[in-house]
């Protein structure tokens, strides 16, 4: 297919390859500025416009892998940021947070700032598996219903959590892979719609 020089440009500056103040030409080898020159158009028909096809291409491949490696370098950096900024100062945010919406007239569980807002969630102490494969070994001989025979077994752990909880409340005893997950707040922050 032939393209005329004219549609080749606006491809070109479409495809952002060129800058708007540059000269497009730029991307012609010798011959093809000799044949623009003499008005004709411009095809991949031989060697020197498929090189020059791939050159193109190459450039812009290059210029990808070189924006993909620096975006997930600079993803990286700003995740241990994150991490070592939460590190610092989460545990410190979280419980003025908390002391803030238990003062006295405080209304609701939402803290409202300049940058967006932080909500209270209350969990309760709970039961939680977290050893499963103990948890089964223990529940096939003790509480059968706490164990799903499914082509795959596996454990119902809503039904172990339940006789774990009542063996727990009656005798003290807590079920093998059973933790007691201590009763704490969750705070969660939400930014304001402009500033995403």
């Amino acid at each position: 297919m032939t393209t005329g020089i004219t549609e080749l440009a606006a491809d070109l500056a479409m495809a952002d390859l060129i800058d708007d103040d540059a000269d497009w030409m730029d991307f012609l080898t010798e011959d093809m500025r000799a044949m623009v020159a003499s008005g004709g158009t411009f095809c991949i028909e031989d060697d020197a416009s498929a090189d020059w096809y791939l050159k193109i291409l190459g450039r812009i491949e290059a210029e990808l892998d070189a924006l993909n490696a620096q975006y997930m370098a600079r993803v990286e950096r700003l995740a241990k940021q994150k991490e070592s900024f939460n590190k610092r100062f989460r545990e410190q945010f979280d419980r003025f947070v908390c002391a803030r919406i238990e003062e006295p007239g405080f209304k609701g569980e939402t803290l409202h700032l300049g940058y967006g807002s932080a909500a209270v969630t209350s969990f309760k102490e709970r039961l939680a598996v977290m050893d499963e494969a103990a948890a089964m070994e223990f529940a096939r001989k003790s509480v059968p219903a706490a164990v799903s025979a499914k082509v795959v077994e596996s454990l119902v752990a809503s039904a172990y959590l339940d006789a774990a909880q009542q063996a727990m409340n009656d005798t003290g005893e807590i079920f093998p892979g059973v933790e007691i997950v201590p009763a704490r707040d969750s705070v969660a922050i939400k930014w304001p719609e402009a500033q995403k």
